[in-house]
């Protein structure tokens, strides 16, 4: 069977990511170039975002979105990957994007770029590690009176390919951002009913001896006080 993205749920992620109607669902109708120049802006927005739900920490959004997106050691990416928000291979497609919107973006030449072309040029295992990168669901795609499956999915619907994953990805990431703020707000709960029983007293065994008394000195100067 085909896979169909909803479009109430193109609708739902719209709305969650604060993009214009249709702004996902015309995505398919873009050209080559623009098609991953804009999936990857998307994904690299939205993944800041997630990174700031998940910490609850809104104000440093401005140094999770200058982060490189693809970078393994020290970019959005390695964060997502040391957290676990996203599954492997949905991290394995937005580096696979990145590489490809990487190779676009720095000649105004590439604008014309197909993306059929580009896979045909590549040799066969270039053309499976491709795919296996790209596609994150679908299995079987009927178009123009035509079953299309396997790696053809690559050669011969690589737009759809990426958008669909691009969904995916999307979708993924709106899961998380609800699971974090969810959890922000019941463990921001929990702390004021903490803060209301009293002083929070720390405690000369509650300090990691990592720490070391020189750290615990510290603490007290800030305004926390040892427990009697």
């Amino acid at each position: 069977m085909a896979m169909e993205q909803g479009t109430d749920d193109l609708a739902a992620l719209e709305e969650a990511f604060g993009l214009p109607e249709k702004f996902i669902d015309n995505l398919i109708n873009e050209d080559d170039w623009s098609l991953i120049i804009k999936s990857h802006a998307l994904l690299e927005s939205a993944c800041a975002d997630m990174l700031c739900h998940y910490f609850g920490k809104y104000e440093i959004g401005d140094i999770f979105a200058h982060l490189d997106m693809s970078n393994k050691k020290y970019g959005k990416i390695a964060f997502i990957s040391a957290l676990k928000l996203l599954s492997k291979a949905e991290r394995r497609f937005i580096s696979e994007l990145s590489e490809l919107r990487n190779m676009l973006v720095h000649n105004v030449s590439n604008a014309t770029f197909s993306l059929e072309n580009y896979v045909s040029s590549l040799t066969t295992d270039k053309q499976k590690n491709l795919h296996s990168a790209l596609n994150l669901r679908l299995k079987i795609v009927s178009y123009k009176n035509e079953v299309i499956e396997g790696v053809d999915l690559l050669i011969k619907r690589p737009k759809f390919l990426i958008w669909s994953s691009l969904t995916q990805c999307l979708s993924s990431i709106y899961i998380q951002d609800v699971f974090a703020i969810k959890r922000n707000e019941l463990l921001s709960n929990a702390l004021e009913k903490i803060k209301s029983a009293g002083p929070i007293h720390i405690k000369q065994e509650d300090i990691p001896l990592t720490i070391g008394s020189e750290s615990f000195a510290s603490l007290t100067r800030d305004g926390l006080k040892p427990a009697p």
